[in-house]
């Protein structure tokens, strides 16, 4: 607030790092009020880029933005090399998990900028920060082994780096994914493991790196078929990730839709996921929409076939070939419960 008017480029750069520190766990999201920059730049300098970048991860995490909108925004901090020539890792990294979680190709193309950017700096803050993202956005279009690969890559660059340290907010990024990863690959003893050697976290912390932990354990824990523990972890989640209006980012409704309808509590897991799907299609990412389409017509049951075929249809084009697996798979059982084998076979 001090900076003279010349110095409006660096304010927004501090503006910035104010709402990442806040993501982190630093301090309150709403210190920075980011609505005018969803629709208006903020200027062409590093700091504006920063604060574009913020802007575009702020509207899809907590303002409800669509994912065609937020992408946008993301694409123009990138555009020009502007944000990454100053910047080694962090609101590159920011912009480009936006893409991510709009499912937007355009996201390995910038994850291959960045690490040549980290290449040529020598910086492993850099290459952190991409192998990290670059598992997750693997693990989110079903490219199990790549994501598994390039998390432990990323497990092993931040130990050497300082932040891999049990608890820290970096490690526990890189632990849930690698759990959400191993339980997908079937490997539950693994998944368990990559949970202990990050720990619990508290419940009074709300960082997104404690809530993906959140969203992990209860796959765990779902895996282990221990449905109690996971809707207790689910409920927890709930009120840390309140605040999160993208079921891309946090899913917590139809993983504790999961537990109950294991708990025979199956009113109650339809109504979150119905609530879950709304979301989903005000964000709009065929991902997203595609897997909570399959939550809620697994819930249904014998009700549920239209949404298996509609999750289908959205999946079948989309970058998220695990979800579309899974919405595949989901039909076919239904169609062979409904007593039709001959339509549930090609499926």
């Amino acid at each position: 607030g001090e900076l003279p008017a010349e110095q409006e480029d660096l304010r927004q750069a501090c503006e910035a790092l104010l709402l990442v520190c806040a993501v982190f766990g630093g301090g309150p999201r709403d210190v920075v009020d980011l609505t005018p920059y969803r629709t208006e730049s903020p200027g062409e300098g590093p700091g504006a880029k920063f604060l574009q970048a913020s802007a575009a991860y702020d509207w899809m995490t907590c303002g409800g933005g669509s994912a065609d909108d937020c992408a946008r925004l993301a694409l123009e901090a990138l555009e020009g090399g502007t944000l990454l020539a100053a910047d080694e890792g962090l609101f590159s990294v920011i912009a480009e998990i936006v893409l991510c979680v709009a499912d937007r190709p355009e996201a390995f193309p910038a994850f291959a900028t960045h690490i040549a950017d980290a290449h040529r700096r020598g910086s492993l803050f850099g290459a952190v920060g991409v192998h990290l993202w670059q598992g997750y956005a693997h693990l989110r279009w079903g490219e199990l082994p790549e994501a598994e690969q390039l998390l432990k890559v990323a497990i092993e660059e931040a130990e050497l780096w300082g932040s891999g340290t049990r608890g820290s907010t970096v490690s526990g990024y890189e632990n849930a994914f690698l759990a959400s990863t191993l339980v997908e690959r079937g490997d539950i003893a693994g998944a368990r493991a990559a949970l202990e050697r990050q720990g619990t976290p508290r419940e009074d912390q709300i960082d997104d790196a404690s809530n993906f932990m959140r969203w992990s354990t209860v796959e765990v824990l779902l895996a282990e078929g221990r449905a109690e523990e996971a809707l207790a972890v689910g409920d927890e989640y709930e009120q840390t990730a309140a605040h999160l209006l993208c079921p891309g980012w946090a899913a917590w409704r139809s993983l504790k839709a999961e537990a109950l309808d294991r708990l025979g509590r199956r009113d109650e897991a339809i109504g979150l996921v119905e609530e879950e799907l709304e979301l989903s299609r005000n964000w709009g990412a065929p991902g997203t929409v595609g897997r909570t389409l399959v939550a809620l017509g697994t819930v249904k049951r014998e009700e549920g076939r239209e949404h298996l075929e509609e999750a289908v249809e959205i999946l079948e084009h989309s970058s998220a070939k695990l979800a579309h697996a899974k919405a595949l798979a989901a039909l076919g059982a239904a169609l062979r419960h409904e007593r039709k084998p001959t339509e549930a076979r090609e499926p």
